[in-house]
């Protein structure tokens, strides 16, 4: 009996996501965390009103997805898709964390 739950138990649960249609790699989706992280902190270093700060951020989020080439709701439905699933949410929040150490370490050696 124990070994029948065991056997039950280590089988991993099947993926249920759905595919975006455009997929972006997980790369991808670092590379648009970390310049939205970091147009976060410029906004909240500028001290403006919230009203201020949110339209600031918007129009920074705007320019990095135009640069990055990717349509807001395509990387929404990326962003949704990968966080559902604990690996891939902690792949991406790791990349994102690792890149923006990098920077740090990098502007503090210049």
């Amino acid at each position: 009996m124990l070994l029948f739950l065991w056997a039950c138990g280590s089988e991993k649960p099947k993926d249920t996501r759905k595919i975006p249609k455009n997929l972006l790699s997980k790369e991808q989706v670092i590379k648009v965390l970390v310049e939205i992280n970091l147009a976060e902190a410029m906004v909240s270093m500028a001290n403006l009103p919230f009203e201020h700060s949110v339209f600031r951020y918007r129009k920074y989020e705007r320019h990095i997805l135009k640069k990055l080439q990717i349509d807001s709701a395509v990387f929404m439905e990326n962003y949704h898709y990968y966080i559902q699933n604990v690996d891939d949410g902690e792949i991406i929040y790791r990349g994102v964390q690792d890149s923006l150490l990098l920077r740090q370490a990098h502007k503090n050696i210049d």
